[in-house]
């Protein structure tokens, strides 16, 4: 995917709920330009509440209405095309915004995104036994517990208390999603369930030593997989061979999950440190508030990062 794809697709306006990561195979129909009707096949790159990002082998207009089904759920959605945002493979990459907000067609779950400002963490959960998914808001705790297990003990408003949730992996190209059979806990994932999440979250500090595998995603470096020296609900920091100017605003992702549904979330550039010794840079990132937007103004360049 570009760079500008990347871009385009978090405008200000169109960022209403987190974004995650996840190939569901759909199938889009409806009229191309000559009147003709369509029924094509094709996956999702991203998902969000009010729409997804998609690719398609057909090509597509603006302001062109179509019928997506999830093949995943068997739900489908009347969606308008916001525009092409890149190309993916052999197809076309599109924007599309469901006309109904009430529809879900995905079955997943979307905490006001007002909500995410007080996490640590992001990632698309599992309930084990009622097969509920949500994106999850994670504190610093429970954020390392998934990094390092895949799994965690939180509350179900479905199944009406507390259950085991796993982190939902992401399916290779091709292949149909395997269904995990709820399986007995194993000694680590019990003792997971019994431990004080909220007690013990509440006797962190607002930032804790915590290595945690995370993934930048950067609009012209693509995206680099590193492992936070500190965590908070603010931010992260990090070390990295690479050059981070504060002119561009990034995308992070924690934890992240090699094979899982990954949500990025927008931060910039608070401050960095280049270290002689490791020849590495010590980037500190926070995330943007809801409330300002997508992309930050833009810094002066009296106020790049230290190669």
């Amino acid at each position: 995917m570009s760079s500008s794809a990347r871009h385009v697709l978090l405008s200000p306006a169109a960022r209403r709920s987190d974004r995650v990561s996840l190939v569901l195979p759909i199938q889009a129909a409806g009229d191309d330009g000559d009147g003709r009707a369509f029924v094509e096949t094709g996956h999702t790159i991203l998902l969000s509440r009010h729409g997804a990002k998609i690719a398609l082998a057909r090509k597509l207009v603006p302001e062109q209405e179509i019928t997506v089904t999830c093949l995943a759920t068997g739900k489908e959605a009347v969606a308008r095309v916001v525009g092409q945002t890149g190309e993916e493979g052999r197809n076309f990459a599109y924007g599309i915004v469901f006309e109904d907000e009430e529809v879900n067609p995905w079955d997943i779950d979307f905490p006001p995104l007002a909500e995410s400002e007080k996490a640590a963490g992001r990632v698309l959960a599992e309930c084990l036994h009622c097969r509920r998914r949500e994106v999850a808001y994670l504190n610093e705790v429970e954020t390392e517990i998934m990094e390092s297990s895949h799994r965690l003990s939180r509350a179900c408003q479905r199944c009406g208390g507390s259950s085991l949730w796993h982190a939902v992996e992401e399916p290779e190209a091709g292949a149909e999603p395997a269904a995990e059979s709820p399986a007995a806990p194993s000694a680590n994932a019990a003792a997971i369930q019994a431990s004080p999440l909220r007690a013990e979250a509440a006797k962190q500090p607002a930032s804790v030593g915590m290595r945690v595998r995370a993934c930048i995603r950067h609009p012209q470096l693509g995206d680099e997989a590193v492992t936070t020296e500190r965590i908070s609900r603010s931010g992260v920091t990090f070390k990295s061979a690479r050059h981070y100017s504060r002119e561009l605003p990034l995308q992070i992702a924690v934890p992240y999950l090699s094979h899982g549904a990954n949500i990025f979330s927008p931060a910039e550039i608070q401050s960095a440190e280049f270290l002689p010794d490791e020849r590495l840079t010590l980037y500190s990132v926070a995330y943007i508030p809801m409330h300002r937007g997508w992309p930050p103004p833009k810094r002066s360049s009296a106020g790049s990062a230290p190669s």
